[in-house]
């Protein structure tokens, strides 16, 4: 008796999840990937100690400008350094996001833009030289590649929400 009744719920439970019927009416595809751009440039190009440095980033969604970002902060630090400075944004001027930073020394920096629009999400990560700093170690340059942009779910640096 306990033989049929587990083989009933055996087949019970494999028709219950054999129905996908959606009668909600709502497709159980998943919504098509936007493209996210991001676009960081640096100026000046040749920067010295004491300099005042514009970080920017230019936001767009299939070709078009991006205005309403839900996110955008950029987290900057020096190579070989563990602390980073996250230093949130708002739109300045349509699209473009930006920020001026004065770097006191010399080395290797990066900025890493976090940006959040419209269920997409990037973060491009650039590297920019202050005044002219020694060679790096191995050891600098392993702690700051775990900060590289690296695709997110499979998708190049992109990450739906």
């Amino acid at each position: 008796m306990k033989k049929i009744w587990l083989a009933l719920c055996f087949v019970f439970v494999l028709s219950a999840c054999g129905n996908n019927n959606n009668h909600s009416g709502s497709s159980s595809v998943p919504p098509e990937l936007v493209e996210l751009e991001v676009s960081v440039e640096i100026t000046p190009e040749s920067i010295q100690p004491g300099d005042t440095v514009t970080i920017a980033a230019e936001v767009s969604l299939e070709g078009e400008p991006v205005e309403d970002a839900s996110e955008v902060q950029f987290e900057v630090w020096k190579k070989g350094q563990e602390e980073h400075e996250m230093i949130p944004l708002e739109a300045q001027d349509k699209n473009m996001y930006s920020i001026a930073k004065t770097f006191e020394e010399e080395g290797i920096y990066y900025v890493v833009s976090h940006v959040t629009a419209r269920n997409a999400h990037r973060m491009p990560k650039t590297e920019f030289i202050v005044g002219n700093p020694p060679e790096s170690t191995d050891a600098d340059t392993e702690s700051d590649e775990s900060h590289m942009e690296e695709p997110m779910d499979g998708h190049e640096g992109q990450h739906e929400h």
